[in-house]
């Protein structure tokens, strides 16, 4: 599973246009930043629904194992399984940390670069 799918990304550049994904994944990044420090003190009755906005924005981003990750989270939440101090909770944050790290990258690199189709 892919921390970042290139496909999605070009696909969203050609929708909303290359010079407007810069600020795109520039809110992504941020808002997978603070949710990710979110997981960390976020009790169970809140942890579905924090899963499923990560879930939801990381398959929007094209963040497959991200979003696969949220997913089964978001589950056990469901299900009533307390989560808020698994071991799940703290290998997602990581897993979004990785996330963001390696967005901010490609934000960096392909995207900083004038004239460089993505």
């Amino acid at each position: 599973m892919e921390l970042m799918t290139d496909t999605v990304l070009k696909q969203m550049a050609e929708d909303v246009g290359e010079e407007t994904l810069p600020a795109i994944l520039s809110i992504f990044i941020e808002e997978l930043s603070e949710m990710a420090a979110q997981l960390t003190v976020t009790s169970d009755a809140e942890i579905g629904d924090l899963a499923h906005r990560i879930k939801g924005s990381a398959n929007t981003f094209g963040a497959s194992a991200l979003a696969k990750a949220a997913a089964g989270l978001e589950l056990q939440a469901k299900r009533g399984e307390p989560c808020a101090q698994s071991s799940d909770v703290r290998s997602l944050a990581r897993l979004a940390e990785q996330t963001v790290s390696h967005y901010q990258d490609y934000l960096n690199t392909r995207c900083a670069k004038p004239n460089q189709s993505l």
